[in-house]
């Protein structure tokens, strides 16, 4: 173990390092902050004393050491000790784990220290445009002032690195201690839950009417497609038909009933299952029958896919059964309803099924999760289609044939995983608003934030494209608020990491990603949407990244809020227009696959380095195209 005098020392080299000076106070070239790790860049809350002006070096030895001196909550040293707490703020940033924070432009300024080496292109992905050039970028601004991201106003006294570690762990556990409390205050309301017998025989019809009618529309001609678009969410599932090719492109939000309703919405299926001790499933409560509600949770956040997610007596479910139960059932009562209440339309020819499934764009970069969401997918489409009762032993067996070949099987369903993203903007990319270039979604749902950079356009086939530049889930969703209320300790810690989350996805996507997007130089168009849009702290943070990009960009561009278009020909007759937008994504994923923008991942797409130039290849006619 090193001497406590040579760990000062390291400690102390390391902060001259950052100031840009060496221990020796011969005048060593200070680093570029491009090469800084973003722990090492500094805290973009810095106290008035501290800012940046235009008559600032802000590559100088005192603005660099004060920065790195701050990031520890330190106060600000006399001359004497300037070594010693150098050390220090570098030691405690050092030695605790914390996550790396949203960088200061004022410290990182794109294309170099100095405004002058070489900026960076926009990300390809092979085959692929996804850029705009952007215009010769102006005279550099000097940063100056607090980079905080939103108008929440900072503590009067500036927290150190101990008491956000403290905060930030407080607030771990507050959210993970949420996730049981919504779970047993959910079981609790299930449990009470006491249908009434009309709902109750609406359901049964509507889970037997799809078998009766199987082979009811086979006499025509010709084919009727139809569209199932499934949000399987967090709280609550929503669920959209359309029938794509007849007149009007007409699309249905299939109702719920009262004793299923989530927030009282009559589109909002809460996300909750039973199980019976004979091994049946039901989205109606039953004798004896124990319930689970965090389905799309359990499978998401549970490692071990034979984990029991409930049980019943002698009866268990894992996690992927209870999905894969949950998704058969709801894909079932949909066609049921559906060819119920529009056999008119339906009954003209055979019905061609398809089906697409949103999915979190971050969690598509798990191929393990992706994987075991595309298994119960699958497992589910087998069931929907077949004549059985959805029971423990009948789910097992569905999830078995998939196990080795689900994508396959997928695809012969004509069913597919959409990221969210790319349905949420669907009606966006195939208006005549669309303009090409980089956007950004902010999807504020009940337990999750989603938040995204992407560019849009379109292609020359005609179709939309959608690469996804950088994307981020966080459990910090709009029910999640409720655990700070009263602790104004947890309450700034919430914020810091909405703000944490938005500005380093804006960030990472302006210095590695599409640095060379024109919308910098004016305004980068944001989608809010989701169910906790109205929520102080996310309505806050959201709205206040206009005011911080432009702060801290050197092309002075800020953020632009869009509304997304109302919807085209959807039957949503027992809700006000107001209240559709919580079916933004579902309404997205029943169009035709083809008409969805086809995305690719972050993880497909590479950053670019200095000196690359933009691929060309695929965004010209060739000559054997005429």
């Amino acid at each position: 173990m090193p001497e406590p005098g040579e760990a000062m020392r390291a400690a102390f080299e390391r902060a001259m390092q950052i100031a840009g000076k060496s221990s020796n106070g011969i005048g060593a070239a200070a680093p570029k902050s491009e090469n800084l790790s973003p722990a090492e860049l500094p805290s973009p809350n810095l106290e008035s004393e501290d800012k940046l002006t235009a008559s600032t070096k802000s590559s100088g030895y005192t603005s660099r050491l004060r920065a790195a001196i701050k990031r520890s909550g330190l106060s600000k040293p006399p001359n004497a000790t300037v070594g010693a707490q150098a050390g220090r703020a570098v030691a405690a940033e050092q030695s605790i784990g914390n996550p790396p924070r949203f960088p200061s432009p004022g410290s990182a300024p794109v294309g170099g220290q100095d405004g002058r080496s070489p900026q960076r292109h926009g990300a390809t992905t092979k085959n692929a445009r996804i850029f705009k050039t952007a215009p010769s970028a102006p005279k550099r601004q000097v940063w100056s002032g607090s980079a905080l991201p939103t108008t929440i106003k900072p503590s009067t006294s500036t927290p150190t690195e101990h008491d956000r570690i403290e905060s930030r762990r407080r607030l771990m556990q507050s959210l993970m201690a949420l996730g049981a409390t919504t779970e047993t205050r959910a079981r609790a309301a299930a449990e009470t839950c006491r249908p009434a017998p009309a709902d109750l025989r609406e359901l049964e019809q509507r889970l037997t009417a799809d078998n009766r009618t199987r082979e009811s529309g086979t006499r025509g001609g010709r084919s009727i497609e139809v569209v199932i678009g499934v949000d399987f969410g967090t709280t609550s599932t929503k669920l959209v038909a359309r029938l794509p090719y007849e007149a009007g492109s007409p699309s249905f939000a299939v109702p719920v009933p009262a004793f299923a309703m989530a927030e009282g919405h009559p589109y909002l299926w809460a996300s909750r299952l039973w199980l019976s001790p004979d091994g049946a499933f039901s989205l109606a409560p039953r004798p004896q029958a124990a319930v689970v509600c965090a389905i799309k949770a359990n499978l998401m956040t549970t490692a071990d896919v034979n984990h029991v997610a409930v049980t019943a007596m002698a009866a268990e479910a894992s996690v992927e059964e209870v999905a894969t139960a949950f998704l058969a059932l709801q894909l079932r009562q949909t066609r049921g309803w559906l060819t119920t209440e529009h056999t008119a339309v339906l009954g003209r020819g055979k019905v061609v099924w398809s089906y697409n499934f949103g999915f979190p764009a971050a969690s598509l970069n798990d191929e393990g999760l992706q994987a075991r969401y595309q298994r119960c997918a699958a497992a589910s489409l087998a069931l929907a289609g077949e004549r059985v009762m959805v029971t423990l032993s009948t789910v097992r067996q569905a999830l078995a044939d998939v196990a080795h070949d689900a994508a396959s099987q997928m695809e012969r369903a004509q069913a597919a995983l959409v990221p969210e993203i790319a349905a949420a903007v669907s009606g966006f990319a195939n208006s005549t608003r669309l303009d090409d270039g980089l956007y950004a979604l902010v999807d504020v749902g009940g337990g999750t934030v989603d938040c995204c950079t992407f560019n849009l356009f379109k292609s020359r086939d005609g179709g939309s494209r959608c690469p996804i530049f950088t994307a981020d889930v966080r459990l910090l969703g709009a029910e999640r608020w409720s655990v700070c209320q009263g602790d104004t300790a947890l309450a700034e810690e919430f914020r810091h990491q909405l703000n944490e989350q938005q500005c380093s996805v804006i960030w990472r996507t302006k210095k590695d990603r599409d640095p060379k997007s024109e919308r910098w130089a004016s305004e980068l168009p944001l989608f809010f949407v989701g169910g906790g849009v109205k929520s102080a702290p996310h309505h806050e943070c959201t709205h206040g990244l206009d005011a911080w990009l432009r702060r801290t960009s050197r092309e002075n561009g800020g953020v632009r809020i869009l509304p997304l278009p109302p919807p085209e020909g959807l039957d949503h007759s027992l809700c006000a227009a107001e209240q559709v937008h919580r079916l933004a994504v579902a309404i997205g994923l029943s169009l035709p696959l083809v008409e969805i923008p086809q995305t690719e991942l972050p993880v497909e797409i590479d950053d670019f380095h200095i000196g690359q130039r933009p691929s060309t290849e695929g965004s010209y006619i060739g000559t054997e195209q005429t």
